[in-house]
Parts: structure tokens; sequence; C-alpha cells
């Protein structure tokens, strides 16, 4: 026997709104996984910072789960993934096994151009994003200390 259409999207419905609610940035609950989010992006400035320094290639990875990865992206404003919806906008927009799929990634990819300015872009699985309420120097390039500043500052 089958199940009626509207069993099997109410499940996904009741399963995608429960992981945006308790790791995502909600209009009705805010930042639930702002601590590790703060305390991650602290850490990734302070090393970007300390790479920036020396001018020298480097290369800084971490690992960890998919969940503390949502708290992440929300708390630095990522297009999509970090995306502040109320309840009712979550299964219009918001897709869980598209945001975070279980083998997801961050990558900060940093540029020093001729003035001598940092900049700074982001991809989310691979694919560039920008940030909420942030303006890019030019496409998906945001200026380093800006982007600092907004994290500091939590903005969004």
């Amino acid at each position: 026997s089958f199940l009626p259409f509207d069993v099997i999207y109410n499940n996904w419905s009741l399963g995608n709104r429960e992981l945006y609610l308790k790791h995502c940035n909600s209009v009705e609950f805010g930042q639930t996984r702002a601590a590790e989010g703060r305390l991650l992006a602290a850490d990734i400035v302070a090393k970007a910072d300390e790479a920036i320094a020396t001018g020298e290639y480097v290369a800084d990875l971490r690992f960890g789960h998919d969940h503390p990865m949502l708290g992440l992206v929300s708390y630095l404003g990522i297009e999509g993934a970090g995306d502040k919806l109320s309840f009712d906008e979550i299964d219009d927009s918001w897709f869980g096994f598209f945001n975070i799929p279980m083998a997801a990634n961050l990558q900060l990819v940093f540029y020093r151009n001729a003035s001598g300015n940092v900049l700074v872009k982001f991809l989310y699985n691979e694919r560039e994003v920008r940030l909420r309420t942030l303006e890019s120097v030019s496409g998906p390039y945001y200026d380093w200390n800006i982007v600092k500043e907004n994290i500091a500052g939590y903005k969004r």
C-alpha cells in the first residue's frame, strides 16, 4: 500500500522545520546556535588575520558535523542556508537536504587586490554565495575588514 501525498509531505515538513528551527536563524527563535557560530567565526577571523599578516599561502581546515555548520552559516549570514525565515516561510524556501548535506563545506578564499586590500569570497558546498545585508566590492568579493566588522557586531 502507498501513503497519501499529504502524509509524506507532512512528515518531510515536520523534519525540515524542526531542523531549521533548532539550528538556524529563525524569526521566532533567533540564533539558537549563535554561541557555536560566534566562537567558530571568531576563531576563523583570528586564523585568517594571522595568515594574511604573514603573506604566506595557508590552508586552515576544520572538520565537524552538519548541524554546527548550520549554526555557522546562519551566524555569518550566508544567503540560502543562512537565511532568516519565519516558521511559515521555511517549507517554501529552505530545504534541509539541499542546504546541509552530510558532506557540507564552507570555504573562505582570500585575495589581495592591486591596492593591497584583502578581499574574501565565500563558497558553500562549492558554490559562490553572498552574505545577507552586506554589499560586495565586486561580484562575490567582500572587503575582509567589513566582513570582520559584521561578524564582530552581528548586524544581520
